[in-house]
């Protein structure tokens, strides 16, 4: 599928500044990781230019596996007027997992582009990242962390072309799983959300078969919902129009496996 013509009205995230030893890493990211321009991604993002002409847009990834988040931010980001994008991590992985520290570190220096570490409670259940959940615990970190990022996304809600690019599930890989607590306070106050889904296209890969080249599906509307509507409510939305990227993106050829929600 041709990708979407770039329109962003002269507001852009300039990704080219991410460079790792001199190499455009930023530049390869903007070529790889690619709209899928069918007629309903198209129409999701005609409806959310509009809703950034007023206020701050709420994106939901379904967040599969660990690169296509990211992958879907740098999409919407060059197709949508973005001038900041809000984005929380994995404390973790921002600070203590080698692999991906550098790349966060990185990237929260450009421009437009915000790094706000979290703690989940899920962590402790993870052998890796138990110690370092404890010690931020007994550091008084985890609330303080949790509590700038979401008052920093408050002020998002309020703001025209300002993004906030989160899993709405707390995790990745935990399709349906839970609805994000922060996810379901944002969108209670008014933030509307726009869903994507991130699939390998197959074009590129590392010699371990770390896929590097995505294709973005976005949801053909924004969801909006009212301080009255209940979580499981708004939880249920997400995951249908998660279901409903996930079939588009099969029918255009490409394989995708999302977890059964309980």
């Amino acid at each position: 599928m041709k990708t979407a013509e770039h329109s962003t009205q002269g507001v852009h995230i300039p990704l080219e500044e991410l460079r790792y030893y001199g190499l455009p890493v930023g530049k390869w990211m903007e070529r790889l990781f690619t709209l899928y321009g069918d007629r309903e991604s198209l129409a999701g993002l005609g409806e959310a230019r509009k809703e950034l002409d007023r206020r701050g847009l709420l994106i939901l990834d379904a967040h599969l596996t660990p690169l296509d988040i990211i992958a879907s931010g740098v999409c919407l980001s060059w197709h949508l007027p973005i001038s900041t994008c809000v984005l929380p991590v994995s404390a973790y992985d921002e600070s203590s997992n080698p692999q991906s520290r550098w790349f966060f570190s990185r990237l929260g220096t450009i421009p437009g582009v915000e790094v706000y570490p979290v703690y989940r409670q899920e962590d402790q259940g993870y052998k890796g990242r138990r110690e370092a959940y404890q010690a931020a615990v007994d550091e008084n970190l985890v609330s303080e962390s949790n509590v700038r990022f979401f008052r920093r996304s408050l002020l998002a809600v309020k703001t025209p072309h300002e993004a906030v690019l989160i899993n709405p599930y707390n995790g990745v890989n935990r399709f349906g799983a839970e609805l994000a607590p922060s996810v379901r306070k944002l969108m209670q106050v008014g933030m509307p959300g726009l869903c994507t889904l991130s699939i390998p296209d197959g074009s590129l890969c590392t010699k371990d078969g770390n896929e590097l080249s995505y294709q973005t599906f976005v949801s053909d509307n924004v969801l909006r919902f009212t301080r009255d509507t209940e979580n499981t409510a708004i939880l249920d939305a997400i995951i249908h129009q998660h279901e409903r990227l996930a079939q588009r993106a099969e029918a255009a050829g490409f394989f995708v496996t999302l977890r059964s929600h309980s």
